[in-house]
């Protein structure tokens, strides 16, 4: 039985027309981009610093005065449970303070070469107070113009069912503007504070090392003076475009935010790590252009970094803005514990490579996908590399071992009167020990530190050892049946002596022995 195949006939089918109906757009969408688009609390400090850098480019490119210099200041202040961001860049002109700071998706960054594009970063605190203020002036400009959000009403606002207005008449629900006197403001700035600031855990948002510690590794600031690659590193990253760093100061501190890393890493309160040297990286596009570039430093790469310290990992930045965290790169390691051994940054600087709205990784595309590509043979070396240090520790800690063992014998047999028999024994395993390190001492690099310190320890531990035995031809002679048993005998007890102390005690008795048989 044949199957039965529908005709259609084309004459008959309507064409296709423009969609007429009204897009409805819910309140529910703020809840998302109010309270879920972060799942780190301190993510906010990174949005309003980022908001801050744009404004400050934006007024470094329009020639504006900062004064004493460009800067962004943090207020914490516990008691009124407030923060307060204030940078002093370009600021909104009033004309457009409303317009911005309340639209939701339709920022005027886009394709302008700043940080931030998407429009709804500024609203990320508002899932962690109960009302935030944007205060700001323009150059020029006589009042300050404010504009209130109210977090809480908004919340019960989203939470009533009976609420049936779209996403335009739950915003005016919420917001207030108001002109303020200028009296106590700067002539030029731009300010976010959350009031009624909630207490999370630890009071996180509130805690100043905190917050001190996620914006150093976030924030576009300044390497530390005392950071001795940080001019470098600062001039090899001006050189390929990379904007100036801001200042970013946490208010009462004397110190302003600095870049995470430092010259050395601190493992325990005996185990400390210093930063050898830097090199550059640069990462290639399809089309053979730089897409990406950065430094990495080199040390001795002794286990995983501490996460208390910060510097851990190999980040990503774009607009010296870093995206994700210090596992950003961990599932393209072949073993991603190795993700956090290492320390740098590598600034994705194309065009076509952007990161989402989170800025937790970048939005795939086929360019992405390349530049990973490339990140993953570097990364294989940064595997080698951990690996080869770990097999050079070892070496050396086996070689230092043997020649500690060396040393024992020799303290042990310096200031006794051993018989010359003893003495030719333990000669004879100084020797092995020594011949054992220095089989250690040829596979480590020689121009290591390290291997510096373990020749020098040899040449010192042959010397005391060629000291032990002055009358060495003595022992030479034609050997009787009895020394050769004796021999066998020392060697045996020597050899296997826990200490060498102990061996030398029975060697002696073994000798009294044989002497009076």
């Amino acid at each position: 039985m044949s199957a039965v195949v529908a005709k259609i006939d084309i004459a008959n089918l309507s064409k296709p027309r423009p969609m007429l109906e009204e897009v409805v757009i819910g309140k529910d969408v703020l809840e998302l981009l109010a309270g879920a688009m972060y799942a780190n609390p301190l993510t906010i400090f990174r949005e309003y610093v980022q908001n801050a850098a744009d404004s400050i480019d934006i007024a470094r490119a329009q020639g504006l005065d900062p004064g004493e210099g460009f800067n962004v200041v943090i207020t914490l202040d516990r008691a009124a449970r407030t923060i307060l961001v204030r940078d002093n860049g370009a600021s909104i002109p009033a004309r457009e303070f409303v317009a911005r700071l309340t639209s939701i998706g339709a920022s005027q960054k886009r394709g302008k070469f700043l940080r931030g594009f998407r429009g709804v970063g500024r609203l990320s605190g508002l899932g962690y107070c109960q009302e935030i203020f944007f205060r700001g002036r323009a150059e020029g400009e006589a009042k300050v113009t404010e504009l209130r959000w109210d977090g809480r009403r908004l919340r019960d606002l989203l939470r009533d069912s009976n609420f049936a207005g779209d996403l335009s008449s739950l915003i005016r629900s919420v917001v207030e503007i108001r002109k303020l006197p200028p009296q106590g403001y700067p002539t030029r700035f731009f300010e976010v504070e959350l009031g009624k600031v909630s207490r999370l855990r630890g009071d996180l948002l509130l805690n100043e090392q905190s917050v001190r510690s996620y914006l150093s590794q976030v924030a576009p600031v300044p390497f530390h003076p005392d950071f001795r690659f940080g001019e470098q590193i600062s001039t090899y990253l001006r050189e390929r475009g990379v904007r100036e760093p801001i200042e970013v100061r946490i208010a009462g501190e004397d110190e302003p935010v600095y870049h995470r890393v430092r010259d050395s890493i601190e493992f325990s309160g005996r185990i400390k790590d210093a930063i050898q040297s830097v090199e550059f990286l640069e990462f290639l596009g399809q089309d053979g252009e730089v897409e990406a570039f950065g430094w990495i430093l080199d040390h001795s790469y002794l286990g995983a970094i501490p996460r208390r310290s910060g510097m851990g990992g190999i980040r990503l930045r774009t607009g010296n803005i870093q995206v994700g965290d210090e596992g950003i790169l961990g599932h393209l390691f072949a073993e991603p514990r190795f993700a956090t051994w290492a320390i740098g940054d590598i600034h994705v600087e194309s065009k076509y490579i952007l990161p989402n709205a989170r800025r937790d990784e970048f939005e795939a595309s086929v360019p992405y996908a390349y530049l990973q590509d490339e990140f993953i043979i570097f990364l294989k070396r940064i595997s080698q590399t951990v690996r080869d240090r770990s097999l050079m520790r070892n070496r050396i800690r086996k070689a230092r071992a043997m020649l500690a063992l060396a040393d024992q014998w020799l303290d042990q047999a310096r200031d006794q009167h051993l018989p010359p028999m003893v003495q030719e024994r333990v000669r004879a395993i100084v020797q092995e020990r020594i011949d054992e390190a220095q089989q250690q001492l040829d596979k480590i690099a020689g121009d290591s530190p390290d291997a510096a310190q373990l020749r020098q320890h040899i040449g010192t531990t042959l010397g005391r050892r060629t000291k032990l035995l002055k009358d060495e031809e003595s022992m030479r002679g034609r050997r009787s049946a009895k020394d050769k048993v004796i021999d066998v005998a020392l060697s045996v007890i020597l050899e296997h002596s826990r200490t060498p102390a102990a061996g030398l005690v029975m060697s002696k008795r073994v000798l009294s022995a044989f002497e009076f048989s």
